[in-house]
């Protein structure tokens, strides 16, 4: 983990001194009196069934971070903390850590920003600490929390008041699950074991829970200008869910002055977005570690579909990386032989636009190809891995992502027009995830709603779906990558681009007048000619993952017929049972 400013990451810079570790972090509370009157979430219950083990947690963070896996057991034995690391470079800060105040940390985060903070070759895991050590209120830990820059999730024992602190960042980039169970306790963890009933911690606040009490709960502490009479998120989770917003209002386009665009400044926004993006993902290529001279393996992958979002993360990141730096480009594909799906298609298409860019690089294009017999035995493990998120589109999108972040293929060399088996080696995979939900990419919802209410009912609807992206994507994908000893890193989101977004007028951002593939992204797609993409990759159209892979349609076919083989099965044996009763 590591921050350091944009600025200082060129091509061939080495960055590699600096430490950097993502982790699986997890935490038990046992307690018979466990008082259910509060949280989760908000709705104050808490179900009967039983918490999983201390073996049961760490065993499902394990493949998080396969490092390192270790615990640590305070306060009489009621709390059991527990944590794996992942190590991109070391050497590494292993996980609990605790300060000699007896104060200890769980920290799943990167800090992409916080120059004030970490700098050089420090530990970001000891700086978060050493920040929380100066906090002694409540408001003082959550203002310190609130002040980190990047994806995390936090779990943090305050030994001075036996409080367990635990939360989300604004966005919800990192996972976090939480279980209460009647009689027995609380249970947190990134990734939660199969078979029990945990649901997503919202990325509202930071909550503790007092365990010096004889009846300890869950208590929030706003981190922001955000209550209950907050508007209703469109298309949000349950009520009272979608009456909560914990964005701060400079990431949310309603909350900006009004703009009157004039003529000429398009242009201006786009690159102030191209500068935006560009420092995101510099920051998010420092701390890669370093690639033994010998090894011909990747320290980063993009997950690349062809399409303008992954076709201009890839084109920065060609621009920020040392130029003898492989990068990896996988991309999904279901069916059976041959399996050229859309996405397919257009992957070959920009990686061979990608090489005429840059033919210095080494560009791996890795076909990632799924059939229905892959998709059924790994289909469990998926569905635990996204749970409490079950719906057929749930499970279509994070298998087509299962599958394409392990990274297990046939290497597509355009240089050569031959191919091999391959296996990625990157730990850091970077997504355009984002881009779709602040810049109007969707046909059929943004457009509909344009046409109903214009522009001002547009701009609500962008605020819904980034308030909503950490309860229908980021905790999902966080699990589903992390799942293969990876990390997700997305640029689009990251709080600058955000902002910046938000403060450009509307109309700069699209124009749904224009047909697909020209209004819809429309500064993404200036953004794109400024990387020296062509204009048949700044105008296609937007494909979601679940189609352009076609991984709906095999999916969902593959669970139409388990259902059916499970049915006949069940038939099989009800007749077998019969016809032995009558014998």
């Amino acid at each position: 983990m590591t921050v350091v400013a944009a600025n200082v990451v060129q091509r061939g810079c080495g960055c590699d001194d600096v430490e950097t570790v993502m982790c699986g972090i997890a935490a038990l509370i046992r307690c018979s009196s466990w008082d259910a009157s509060k949280p989760p979430w908000e709705g104050g219950h808490a179900g009967d069934g039983a918490l999983p083990s201390e073996e049961q947690l760490l065993d499902a963070i394990r493949r998080r971070g396969p490092d390192s896996q270790r615990q640590l057991v305070l306060h009489d034995g009621m709390v059991t903390l527990a944590a794996s690391t992942l190590c991109l470079r070391g050497p590494a800060t292993f996980q609990p850590v605790k300060s000699s105040t007896g104060n200890v940390l769980l920290y799943n985060g990167q800090l992409f920003g916080n120059e004030d903070l970490v700098s050089g070759q420090e530990s970001d895991t000891l700086a978060v600490l050493a920040l929380l050590e100066t906090a002694a209120s409540a408001a003082d830990v959550a203002g310190a929390v609130a002040s980190l820059k990047g994806p995390w999730s936090i779990i943090y024992w305050q030994q001075s008041t036996k409080r367990l602190w635990f939360g989300r960042d604004a966005l919800g980039r990192r996972s976090l699950q939480v279980m209460v169970s009647e009689g027995q306790g609380c249970a947190l963890s990134s990734s939660a074991p199969g078979g029990f009933l945990f649901e997503d911690v919202p990325p509202f606040g930071l909550n503790y829970i007092d365990v010096s009490t004889s009846s300890p709960s869950i208590v929030t502490v706003w981190r922001h200008l955000v209550e209950l009479n907050a508007p209703t998120v469109p298309g949000g989770p349950p009520s009272p869910l979608n009456r909560m917003c914990g964005l701060p209002p400079q990431m949310l386009r309603t909350e900006q002055p009004e703009r009157t665009p004039t003529s000429g400044t398009d242009s201006a926004y786009a690159d102030r977005l191209f500068h935006s993006l560009r420092d995101a993902v510099a920051r998010r290529l420092v701390g890669l570690g370093k690639m033994h001279p010998t090894s011909e393996g990747s320290r980063c992958a993009v997950l690349f579909s062809g399409g303008i979002d992954s076709m201009v993360v890839a084109r920065l990141v060609d621009q920020l990386l040392a130029d003898d730096e492989p990068i990896d480009l996988l991309n999904v594909s279901f069916g059976s032989t041959p399996f050229q799906s859309p996405d397919r298609t257009a992957a070959l298409e920009g990686v061979h636009e990608l090489c005429d860019l840059s033919p210095s690089r080494t560009w791996r294009l890795v076909g990632v190809n799924v059939t229905t017999e892959d998709i059924d035995s790994e289909r469990r493990r998926i569905e635990e891995l996204i749970f409490p998120a079950s719906t057929p589109m749930d499970t279509s999108i994070a298998t087509a992502l299962w599958f394409a972040v392990r990274g297990r293929g046939e290497l597509l060399r355009p240089q050569t027009n031959d191919s091999a088996t391959y296996q990625t080696t990157a730990r850091v995979v970077f997504s355009g995830l984002g881009a779709d939900e602040q810049l109007a990419g969707y046909k059929g919802r943004h457009r509909t709603t344009f046409a109903k209410g214009g522009y001002e009912a547009l701009q609500n609807e962008l605020d819904g779906d980034l308030a909503r992206l950490w309860w229908r994507n980021l905790g999902r994908d966080d699990r589903v990558v992390a799942d293969h000893g990876r990390e997700l890193r997305l640029p689009f989101l990251d709080e600058n681009v955000v902002s910046m977004i938000a403060s450009c007028p509307i109309r700069s951002i699209c124009d749904l007048t224009e047909e697909d593939g020209i209004g819809d992204k429309r500064i993404l797609r200036q953004v794109s000619i400024f990387l020296g993409l062509s204009e048949k990759t700044a105008y296609r159209q937007k494909r979601a993952m679940q189609f352009g892979s076609r991984s709906k349609k095999f999916v969902e076919l593959d669970r139409s017929e388990s259902a059916i083989g499970s049915r006949r099965h069940k038939r099989r044996e009800a007749k077998i049972r019969a016809d032995s009763r009558s014998g």
